[in-house]
């Protein structure tokens, strides 16, 4: 079962990620800073229904399905390829 999960891991790691909108990754860095889906929301002026819509985007995005694997990949990536080069 290990050897399965760790052959998951190394898949999802060397596949490409597909870019993320600009809102997904505003979503994408608020999640790394431990930001709840309402706060997210609520600072993009967005319903958290859209919030919610957009995280779910970036975990099909990131091959990810909960935020602290998506943090887990985001703390590996430079800025740059959140298109938040400058950030």
């Amino acid at each position: 079962m290990r050897a399965l999960y760790q052959s998951a891991c190394a898949v999802r790691t060397l596949r490409p990620l597909r870019p993320l909108t600009p809102g997904e990754a505003r979503v994408a860095v608020a999640t790394g800073r431990g930001l709840t889906a309402e706060q997210i929301a609520q600072a993009n002026a967005v319903s958290i229904n859209t919030g919610r819509t957009q995280l779910r985007n970036i975990f099909l995005k990131t091959g990810t399905a909960r935020q602290a694997e998506l943090v887990s990949v985001l703390a590996g990536l430079p800025m740059a390829t959140l298109g938040l080069g400058g950030v």
